[in-house]
């Protein structure tokens, strides 16, 4: 990954974000930053919010050179309700094949797969943010709201910026 693409601002696919802007964690409610305001990866914060487990589901994937963006939802399981709108750009060429092979067949999310890896890695928030959402959004997430929260992070691998990521809750507090 070129430091380029580790400094670049995120974009969400498809237009469901019109706007991204930087915020401060105390300006987010207390359930918001508890779930953000942290170093360590989405898909375990959220498996320890809901037992029963989420499930994975790309909206969309795609690979351009060595870079593999995937747009996808985290969904309870206990009722297919999204909680976890998200972007990916991954750098496929600072990652081991197997683990590549394994983020594009979309099995199960991006940090369960790091996790089970053993790849050394760690997690850096860039800053949160306030997402203005367009209609299409509350269509795909049934969140209704105007803008939603959430932060973007950079996740090193072996000490190199790997991977970016927008995170978004919705249907959250």
């Amino acid at each position: 990954m070129t430091e380029s693409i580790a400094a670049q601002t995120r974009t969400p696919r498809d237009s469901h974000i019109v706007e991204l802007a930087e915020i401060q964690p105390a300006s987010m409610s207390a359930d918001a930053r508890t779930i953000l305001d942290h170093d360590r990866h989405m898909t375990t914060v959220q498996q320890e919010r809901f037992p029963d487990g989420i499930s994975l589901d790309v909206l969309h994937a795609n690979i351009d050179g060595g870079l593999y963006t995937r747009e996808v939802m985290l969904r309870r399981k206990s009722d297919g309700i999204p909680v976890l709108y998200a972007v990916l750009d991954v750098s496929c060429d600072l990652l081991p094949a197997p683990l590549v092979d394994q983020l594009k067949a979309a099995e199960q999310p991006f940090g369960q797969i790091l996790i089970d890896s053993g790849i050394e890695r760690r997690i850096e928030v860039q800053r949160f943010v306030t997402a203005a959402t367009l209609p299409a959004f509350a269509g795909l997430t049934g969140d209704d709201r105007e803008t939603v929260v959430g932060r973007e992070i950079i996740i090193y691998c072996d000490d190199q910026p790997a991977i970016n990521v927008l995170e978004l809750l919705v249907n959250e507090p």
